[in-house]
């Protein structure tokens, strides 16, 4: 059984997480070119946009960048397979960056230094022909 999180770092236990599902990418925000500066490597629930435990692990890092750069500000990308309805996609890939943020922000960084964007399947984390 794998454990999961949600914003607030809630653990349920559950079953139906797939690797696939490594759905978040953080980049680097400000003046001029924007540069990637980390992709974190975030499990979430299959059709969800709860989080699993061992992504508490990739958050922590985030949060000491974000803590350690108090002027950085950064995007969070969320993304999905190509399974479903592209308008399902897009809201569920955004629910998904909105989660990090809202982890993110309960931990003491100000929202202002955040962007969420929802992808859906259209700027795919991994090629979406393959069966993992």
């Amino acid at each position: 059984m794998t454990e999961t999180a949600d914003a607030e770092g809630n653990k349920s236990d559950k079953s139906n997480i797939t690797d696939e599902d490594q759905n978040i990418s953080v980049r680097e925000s400000g003046i001029g070119e924007k540069e990637s500066i980390n992709t974190i490597n975030i499990l979430f629930e299959y059709d969800k946009s709860s989080f699993t435990e061992p992504t508490i692990i990739e958050l922590n890092k985030l949060l000491r960048l974000m803590r350690n750069n108090a002027e950085q500000k950064i995007e969070i990308w969320g993304h999905t397979d190509n399974k479903g309805n592209a308008e399902y996609n897009l809201a569920l890939s955004f629910a998904r960056s909105e989660a990090v943020k809202k982890f993110i922000v309960t931990h003491g960084i100000d929202d202002n230094r955040i962007q969420c964007y929802g992808y859906g399947s259209s700027i795919p984390k991994a090629d979406n022909n393959t069966i993992e």
